[in-house]
């Protein structure tokens, strides 16, 4: 059910003018400790569930094969302030929106590696490596968080 909820929040979220934005998730990412549940979740078409009110509920997954999920442990890196093993978050394709985005100078995807030989007085050969990118929030309405359970 929280999966719906934040699928709801996603699709009803408005623009500057209170205009709906239109976008419709596509990945589901998740800490390390939910990835079983998450593939399940987008590979399972039935999934039973129990309530304490007795109340009948639908057999069916309305999320099967919906949203790809994507595990990372940097969600649950007990190392990092704020990490969580059970928040998630629902986001749109990159290819749509998206919420961070990776950008390299020049185009240029790969380090740059550069080999010379040293001074005369020293045998050998000297390397140096450089990478540059940077990282930059795009498209805040591209992604809804859950908290997870407490």
């Amino acid at each position: 059910t929280s999966l719906s909820t934040a699928e709801q929040m996603f699709l009803d979220q408005k623009d500057d003018n209170g205009d709906p934005i239109s976008m419709s998730a596509g990945l589901l990412l998740v800490p390390t400790s939910l990835k079983t549940i998450a593939d399940q979740l987008h590979n399972e078409v039935a999934v039973n569930e129990t309530t304490t009110a007795n109340k009948p509920k639908p057999a069916r997954n309305p999320h099967a094969g919906r949203f790809r999920p994507v595990a990372t442990p940097w969600l649950n890196a007990q190392s990092l302030t704020g990490s969580s093993a059970t928040a998630w978050y629902l986001l749109a394709d990159p290819a749509d929106a998206a919420v961070i985005e990776v950008i390299y100078l020049r185009g240029r995807r790969t380090p740059v590696i550069e080999s010379d030989e040293t001074a005369f007085n020293t045998l050998g050969m000297q390397w140096r490596g450089y990478f540059d990118f940077g990282c930059s929030l795009q498209e805040k309405r591209a992604g809804v968080k859950s908290k997870g359970a407490a």
